[in-house]
């Protein structure tokens, strides 16, 4: 992790662009950032070995391993959600997918949300709705739409999410 990444406000600190430029020149996050790739590393060949053990035809696609941290983050939430779907694909088994289910619809929810803000702040919603009534809305239809998308990419069927 980045010094940036620890504490979100330092970038926009006066005092941000000096400890910024330090750590750039001496690492002091260095050694934290390697043991955040290792374990990352580790973490992606588990969940591949648990996949691969469940589905031996399943070929995990990459271009190589992410530099950056929200790429590894990204990375391991896909790997997840395709761990989950293959237990539910291959085991029906739904609770991985529950798990995963409860993590993805709190990280659209966020998304739409911050979304909402904006765009409610830009005057884009019908002027009859209260604040909370046209955000909610947003939300819900952002969530629902984007939740859809992610069961399909990941050839979740409908039927054997409801079960």
């Amino acid at each position: 992790m980045t010094l940036e990444q620890t504490f979100p406000g330092l970038r926009d600190a006066p005092e941000g662009a000096v400890i910024s430029l330090l750590d750039n020149v001496f690492g002091f996050t260095a050694p934290a950032n390697e043991d955040m790739v290792k374990t990352t590393q580790e973490r992606s060949a588990y969940l591949i070995s648990q996949i691969k053990a469940l589905d031996p035809h399943w070929t995990f696609q990459s271009l190589g391993f992410p530099t950056t941290w929200e790429g590894q983050k990204n990375q391991l939430n896909d790997l997840r959600m395709q761990r989950a779907a293959t237990f539910a694909r291959v085991k029906r088994d739904l609770r991985p997918m529950q798990v995963e289910t409860v993590r993805v619809m709190q990280n659209l929810t966020d998304q739409a949300y911050s979304k909402a803000l904006k765009l409610y702040e830009a005057g884009a919603f019908r002027k009859h709705l209260s604040k909370g009534q046209a955000i909610g809305s947003y939300v819900d239809n952002w969530v629902r739409k984007n939740f859809r998308t992610t069961y399909e990419v990941y050839q979740v069927k409908e039927h054997v999410a409801q079960v």
